[in-house]
């Protein structure tokens, strides 16, 4: 193995890897691991180890389908949708042929439908613009306390509220005798994730807009507004907005393996609500800024895929969901299930299990070392803090915050990759816990002391 002295490396990683071989940025890549995570200790990965991924609950790779129709986009109508000659206005009219595309799936009205640049922007884009609309000085907001930080940290931010957080049970469910109490003190926004990225816990949405419409009736109102971050949703869940009935909704392209960089918000009409960027005023006044057009014809493209297939594909995840929580099982059998149980009240493509005193931070990166990508807890989250996921937390379980992870995989999984995800989970357990093992002793079943 070639090797690289430290002091060389004083470029951007962009700049390095160019001047290296592929082996040796690798060795860089785990070298700077091994600098900044004391907790991480220098291996070199097998070379009979594959390469499994079981993170798609934080992105999923762009359709071939889709990518073909990205790059005849890029070429055919690269010109700005907003210009008055000829091409311009070709590009426009290709842009609501695409909104009204969306529309179509989603089953909503074409000039409900705004396209942002990511989940996170829409998610600010339906808090803030709620709240700067409203004339009323004494505002409210309730949220779920396992939402997304894109969802959570934008309401925190915001002065001159009140910040509800909403309690969850050990399953992950919102609380709906909670909920029923704090409509009563007049929120103008409720703000929850359809399903949970971290756990699969698919809320009850039906029994919080039964409660949200009781109030409204008997108030003779038309708060709170009711948003809900579905991109965690789409893949394995039917969204049919005629029937959901929220005011508000966010999908993701990057998560219903579409182009990143592209989303939507709906936003039901009469809703009250203040654009967040200002500018050209695209997007009929509510979103400004030079339309994405190949991203977003990806982005529908891959909607319309996903609804035609889902069913399919949730065939073939139901059944990698059930055989890789018997292995886990088998190969742990102290370990315990986070989230719902399997079944209709949980996605089917999640699961996030504690295993009693690993650390799960560096689980996460013996298991990359072996091949195998998968996590700890939102992406989004992992940036900003260690190995401490407070959705985990909320659950009640001693500490399990700090020693659980997600696996979250697709139609494409092989159950033969999943024998081989356990074989190193017990590997990568072992190491966390100070029991060097080697890989050809993993097939054997790893008995541990919690």
């Amino acid at each position: 193995m070639s090797t690289v002295k430290i002091s060389e490396l004083k470029d951007s990683p962009s700049a390095i890897k160019e001047k290296m071989s592929e082996e040796i940025f690798i060795e860089w890549h785990y070298c700077i691991f091994d600098i900044f995570n004391q907790n991480y200790s220098r291996m070199t990965r097998p070379t009979n180890t594959k390469n499994i991924f079981l993170d798609y609950g934080g992105g999923t790779p762009i359709d071939p389908r889709v990518l073909s129709v990205v790059r005849n986009v890029e070429k055919k109508f690269w010109h700005n949708p907003s210009a008055l000659y000829l091409e311009g206005v070709l590009a426009k009219k290709e842009l609501e042929k695409l909104r009204k595309e969306a529309s179509e799936t989603l089953v909503c009205l074409p000039d409900e439908i705004v396209f942002t640049s990511s989940g996170t922007e829409s998610n600010n884009f339906a808090i803030r613009g709620v709240i700067s609309a409203s004339k009323d000085k004494k505002l409210s907001v309730l949220f779920s306390g396992i939402d997304h930080p894109s969802t959570i940290e934008t309401i925190k931010s915001i002065q001159n509220i009140k910040a509800v957080s909403l309690p969850t049970n050990e399953f992950g469910f919102m609380d709906i005798s909670f909920l029923k109490k704090e409509l009563l003190k007049k929120p103008i926004l409720l703000s929850f994730n359809y399903v949970n990225g971290e756990i699969g816990t698919i809320e009850n949405i039906k029994e919080i807009m039964k409660a949200v419409r009781f109030y409204r009736k008997t108030k003779k109102t038309i708060f709170p507004y009711v948003h809900i971050d579905a991109s965690q949703a789409f893949n394995v869940l039917p969204i049919k907005l005629n029937e959901l009935g929220v005011d508000l909704m966010t999908l993701s392209s990057d998560k219903v393996y579409g182009p990143k960089g592209v989303s939507l918000l709906f936003i039901r009409r009469g809703t009250k609500i203040n654009p967040i960027i200002t500018g050209g005023g695209q997007e009929g006044g509510m979103r400004s800024g030079t339309e994405n057009l190949p991203a977003i014809t990806g982005f529908v493209e891959a909607i319309k895929i996903c609804e035609k297939e889902r069913a399919l594909r949730n065939k073939t995840i139901v059944l990698i969901q059930k055989k890789f929580l018997a292995l886990l099982y088998k190969g742990f059998p102290k370990m315990m299930l986070n989230g719902p149980v399997l079944g209709d009240k949980r996605s089917p493509n999640n699961i996030n299990v504690c295993i009693p005193s690993i650390d799960s931070e560096q689980a996460v990166l013996v298991m990359d070392k072996l091949g195998v990508k998968i996590s700890f807890s939102s992406a989004c989250k992992t940036l900003a803090e260690r190995s401490n996921s407070y959705v985990i937390g909320s659950l009640n379980r001693e500490n399990c915050a700090t020693s659980s992870l997600r696996f979250s995989f697709n139609h494409g999984t092989k159950i033969k990759d999943i024998a081989t995800v356990v074989k190193y989970l017990k590997k990568a357990v072992a190491d966390s816990m100070g029991k060097k093992i080697k890989l050809e002793d993993t097939n054997k079943s790893l008995r541990y002391n919690s």
